[in-house]
C-alpha cells in the first residue's frame, strides 16, 4: 500500500522540501559570497573526508539503498511500507552521525596540520585552521540535510500510523 502524504490536509507539499533545500543552499552561498567567495570554501579534501565517512558508514550498515529511498520518499511524500520508513529513518540517522564524526575527524586533521608546522609560517597555521573549520561547515550542511530528510520520513510515518488507527476505529 502506498501512502500519499498529500491526501491529508496540513501536509507539506513535496515541492516545499525541495524549495527548503534550495533556500538553505542559496542562503549558504550568499553568506559565503558576503565574505568574498574564495577557493577556501571549496576544499575538496575536506568535503571528501566528510563524504567518505557518510558513505563508509552506510556501506558498513548496508544503508545506502535505504538512504536513497528515504531521500526519494521525502521529496515525493510517499512511503511504500512502515518497514521501509523505519529503515530510512535509521539510515538517515547513521548518515547524520557519520557526517558529524567526519567533521570532527577533519577538524582534528586540520588542527594537527596547523600545530605540526614547527615554523613560524603564518600561511601553514592559517591553512590548517581553514581545513579544520571548513570540514565542520561541510559536516553541518550534510547533517542539516539528513535531519530534514529524516523529519519528513518521521512525519509521513506518523501520518500513516494515524490513518491505521482511524481505520481500526472505523472498521
Amino acid at each position: 500500500m502506498v501512502i500519499d502524504s498529500s491526501e491529508k490536509k496540513n501536509t507539506a507539499h513535496p515541492a516545499s522540501f525541495i524549495i527548503g533545500i534550495v533556500i538553505l543552499i542559496v542562503f549558504t552561498i550568499l553568506v559565503i559570497g558576503l565574505y568574498r567567495l574564495r577557493q577556501e570554501y571549496l576544499d575538496i579534501p575536506s568535503f571528501l573526508i566528510v563524504f567518505a565517512f557518510i558513505l563508509g558508514a552506510l556501506l558498513i550498515t548496508s544503508g545506502v539503498g535505504n538512504l536513497l529511498k528515504s531521500i526519494y520518499a521525502s521529496i515525493s511524500g510517499k512511503i511504500t511500507s512502515i518497514e521501509d520508513a523505519e529503515a530510512a529513518i535509521v539510515s538517515c540517522g547513521i548518515a547524520l552521525w557519520a557526517a558529524l564524526i567526519g567533521g570532527v575527524v577533519g577538524t582534528l586533521i586540520g588542527v594537527i596540520n596547523m600545530l605540526g608546522s614547527y615554523s613560524a609560517d603564518i600561511y601553514a597555521l592559517m591553512s590548517g585552521s581553514a581545513v579544520a573549520l571548513i570540514t565542520i561547515l561541510y559536516a553541518l550542511l550534510f547533517a542539516c540535510f539528513f535531519m530534514a530528510v529524516r523529519a519528513r520520513i518521521v512525519q509521513s510515518l506518523y501520518r500513516h500510523e494515524e490513518m491505521e488507527i482511524a481505520e481500526d476505529f472505523a472498521g
